[in-house]
């Protein structure tokens, strides 16, 4: 009994943290310590899920499996949803089926149309920022995250931190990209970060930092389990190649 009191009392003490981090709000942190199993389930439902589920590594794990299966299936349904209902869901599921085909642009289309219908969705302003970066217009991109992360609470979901700071190199402006890269490094260890981080630091002639970094991540890709392994390979692999 003991054991699972301290086990109830770690997890609300990883959701208060996250709370923290987050920018969710002083009072979650008081009910996650006054009711440890009760707040734990209440904030994980209301605030934990939803924002892994909106979360661009939730959604790519899922595609990586779908994409493995049938690689274009998705598009495929994604746009004849869309031709039958011209939802802001449905936009958005095209342009999301759009991204995991590197099809950047038209995917930039569908979220710039879903941001017409609902200029204030902080989810759609981050996909428009993503897809910006990758089309080339880094200042609209840095302007949307900044906004985004001034927030109360920060909007931080969706890779919202990282399409800033690869805005900020892209336009750059490189110590502060640099302290936005290790930030968030030092806050979600994340092989997509590092990946991302490490091509700059190619790009910047920096190697003695990138071989730095690369060994870390190698250290952290080998504690990850074998399927974790999997959909990090991609990550690991760009890291390596940029030192």
């Amino acid at each position: 009994m003991h054991l699972l009191a301290l086990l109830h009392f770690a997890i609300a003490i990883y959701f208060a943290i996250h709370a923290v981090r987050t920018g969710q709000g002083l009072y979650w942190v008081l009910i996650l310590l006054m009711f440890p199993l009760l707040g734990s389930l209440v904030y994980c439902v209301a605030i934990w899920m939803p924002e892994m589920s909106q979360s661009r590594g939730a959604r790519q794990a899922v595609r990586t499996v779908k994409q493995a299966l049938q690689p274009t299936r998705e598009l495929q349904d994604a746009k004849l949803a869309l031709d039958q209902a011209d939802t802001l869901r449905n936009r958005l599921a095209l342009g999301d089926a759009l991204v995991a085909q590197k099809q950047w642009a038209a995917a930039l289309e569908q979220f710039d149309a879903a941001l017409a219908r609902d200029p204030e969705a902080p989810d759609v302003q981050a996909r428009v920022a993503e897809a910006s970066l990758w089309t080339g217009a880094a200042a609209r991109a840095l302007d949307i995250t900044k906004a985004l992360l001034a927030r109360t609470p920060p909007f931080r979901q969706n890779d919202v931190p990282l399409s800033h700071a690869r805005a900020l190199a892209a336009l750059d402006r490189g110590d502060e990209a640099r302290s936005a890269f290790i930030a968030l490094l030092d806050e979600t260890e994340s092989l997509e970060v590092a990946a991302h981080y490490a091509e700059w630091l190619k790009v910047w002639g920096d190697f003695t930092a990138a071989r730095e970094l690369r060994d870390e991540a190698l250290r952290r890709y080998e504690r990850l389990p074998k399927h974790s392994r999997e959909l990090h390979r991609e990550a690991i692999a760009r890291i390596k190649a940029a030192s």
